[in-house]
């Protein structure tokens, strides 16, 4: 996986982490106060938490897929930092108690996760994660499914794919989300289609392609493309998914 050329060069999940979108915003933040936090704090971190902190933080910086394993070391680091602060409150004896505060601690604790939900996400995140039952093409599958007279081979969306792979084994896929399975000129065939270049069709014709299945967020060049070509008809559409088949003799059926 740390050799596959495909993944570092594809992936984003293998991509430098960018400050870009408010999550990254959140973590370069955390990241910047880190450095007046460990320098005022009474408390000093030790030699191991350093090694820590720098090689799980150079991971993070190297690749987006690393930065949950750094948060982790984030939160106790910063935490161990900011208890001696806090310890001049804690020791003091408590005079008068107010559960108020643990009751809503505790409501925000247990709604955090719900407000993360689909269905509950979208009311106030606008990029939210589709749910699983938008985000896959399962309408367009069944009505692959039900079409086996559409003669392949298939080219699809890389992330239909995985779907596909699922739903449908019979239809096998020239791509997927596996991206060191497939070498970098696969990739970059791959690329150059989708983002409907000026050899899409060549490329298309090299493969034999007699299907495509076109998302609509992934593909939207590529569909319009299709659409206007004689060699191409339309079988299928729906909000998010296009099926297209080789028309024959320049006609569709």
């Amino acid at each position: 996986m740390l050799s596959a050329p495909s993944n570092q060069l594809f992936s984003v999940e293998w991509l430098p982490m960018v400050n870009r979108g408010w999550q990254a915003n959140l973590f370069y933040m955390w990241l910047l106060l880190f450095a007046p936090l460990s320098a005022l704090a009474p408390r000093k971190l030790t030699l191991l938490e350093w090694i820590y902190f720098i090689g799980f933080g150079w991971l993070a910086l190297l690749g987006v897929r690393y930065v949950i394993w750094f948060i982790f070391i984030m939160v106790i680091l910063t935490a161990t930092l900011l208890a001696e602060w806090d310890a001049r409150y804690l020791e003091n004896p408590v005079e008068k108690e107010k559960p108020a505060i643990n009751i809503f601690a505790a409501c925000l604790l247990l709604l955090i996760p719900f407000a993360l939900l689909p269905g509950f996400r979208d009311l106030w995140w606008p990029d939210a994660p589709r749910a699983y039952d938008s985000a896959n093409p399962i309408e367009a599958t069944e009505w692959l499914a039900a079409h086996p007279e559409l003669q392949g081979p298939l080219w699809s969306d890389f992330s239909h794919a995985s779907y596909l792979i699922f739903a449908l084994p019979s239809r096998p896929v020239w791509i997927d989300t596996r991206f060191e399975l497939y070498p970098p000129a696969q990739w970059e065939k791959y690329i150059a289609i989708a983002s409907a270049s000026q050899e899409w069709q060549t490329l298309l014709d090299e493969e034999n392609i007699q299907l495509a299945m076109l998302s609509t967020g992934g593909e939207p060049l590529l569909i319009t493309a299709m659409q206007r070509s004689d060699q191409w008809c339309e079988a299928y559409h729906d909000e998010d998914t296009f099926i297209f088949s080789r028309s024959v003799s320049g006609a569709c059926p």
